[in-house]
């Protein structure tokens, strides 16, 4: 037994038991779940437990359940292995009021395997850092809205699963979605963070709101890049979006990232679109109050974004965009498209404005004319109504 060794087991066994565990043959449990549980018996006592070079995931029954506010990390080469596809390897569930940091903290380690990396459900405040996740039969990340979980043996959970942070994380060739975040989750942050060749999504936003992506890599996923279905609130800048559709039937139509009916208030700036193989938009945009400002795009097929007809009040900020060579810049019309705030040139005799003071231009038999809608109608400089 090695020097570090005795010196690990000589802290744990006179500084605190309860405080600092260490998973592996040379340490002082032999699985992760022994070392959890050995930690204090109180949800907010705390603690760390290090993954060992001699950790042998093969003595580990998964899933592994992480229920307290302590820290789990490994050594950048951790991997933890679970080839059972049925049941997630690591389930972080914590029945207390995390009501402030700190929670629950994963750092450094690689999971391969598993029905779901790793399945988030009660409890506020985790954060992952550095946590690659891959080879998942469905998600690699699964952030479970409330209502997944809340039903037979075990009884609700009521502390909801709300603002957890992702950085520099990566989810790679799983089967579904890279990240999963459910019915009514907010504040869930992916910084840095990456998804590669996920069967359907990068990130699949549902029903959720105030989340906020910040850089990172989105690329070769089935379906989408990034998803928002009935999404509010969430801002995406500074990533990159490349060749996303791979699943797609031949002569299908490829999407980079898609905004859902009935989302709203979903913003992007300062990203980088690119198409590449047969992707045919990078954003197909049906939501209300989606904002685009700032992007870079190039090698789309049909363009950089389609409104359907769906769409309402987009601000697509055209001037401030930057295309590549032969780019199109958009297709389709939504409701009151706007460019800096003003409803893009259109026939005004047909749209309703958004509130008194709505600016627009109006396409008519004399030409383009600036209008204000006030009291329910357009009016022209002059003074006199469309």
């Amino acid at each position: 037994m090695s020097d570090i060794t005795n010196a690990l087991r000589r802290f744990v066994d006179d500084g605190g038991p309860t405080l600092v565990r260490a998973a592996g043959e040379a340490g002082t449990d032999e699985t992760i779940q022994a070392a959890h549980d050995a930690l204090g018996d109180h949800w907010r006592d705390g603690g760390i437990v290090l993954v060992l070079p001699s950790y042998d995931p093969d003595r580990e029954e998964f899933p592994i359940r992480w229920s307290k506010t302590a820290t789990l990390r490994g050594g950048n080469h951790t991997v933890i292995e679970n080839a059972d596809d049925g049941v997630p390897t690591l389930i972080v569930d914590v029945d207390a009021p995390v009501n402030r940091p700190p929670g629950p903290n994963f750092n450094d380690f690689t999971i391969r395997g598993g029905k779901h990396g790793v399945e988030k459900r009660g409890g506020r405040y985790t954060m992952f850092r550095d946590v690659t996740v891959k080879d998942a039969a469905e998600d690699g990340f699964h952030v479970a809205g409330a209502r997944e979980y809340d039903a037979g043996e075990n009884p609700p959970n009521e502390f909801a699963p709300n603002t957890h942070r992702f950085y520099g994380c990566v989810a790679e060739k799983n089967g579904r979605d890279g990240w999963y975040v459910g019915e009514g989750i907010h504040g869930v942050t992916l910084a840095s963070s990456n998804a590669y060749f996920n069967g359907r999504d990068g990130v699949n936003w549902r029903q959720n709101y105030a989340g906020h992506v910040e850089g990172g890599s989105f690329e070769q996923n089935g379906r989408n890049g990034l998803r928002f279905a009935r999404a509010q609130a969430l801002e995406v800048e500074n990533a990159y979006v490349e060749k996303n559709g791979r699943a797609a039937d031949d002569g299908g139509m490829t999407i980079g990232v898609l905004v859902g009916e009935h989302s709203r208030g979903v913003s992007f700036s300062d990203c980088y679109f690119q198409g590449g193989g047969d992707v045919s938009w990078g954003v197909y945009n049906q939501g209300r109050g989606t904002g685009l400002r700032n992007c870079y795009a190039r090698g789309h097929t049909n363009g950089f974004v389609y409104n359907s007809e769906a769409a309402e009040d987009t601000e697509w900020a055209r001037a401030s965009h930057t295309l590549a060579d032969g780019e199109r810049f958009g297709g389709g019309d939504g409701v009151r498209t706007r460019d800096h705030g003003v409803v893009v040139p259109q026939d005004l005799s047909t749209v309703t404005g958004q509130f008194d003071g709505d600016r627009g231009v109006h396409l008519g038999r004399d030409g383009p004319v600036f209008c204000l809608w006030y009291d329910g109608a357009w009016y022209r400089p002059e003074g006199s109504a469309l």
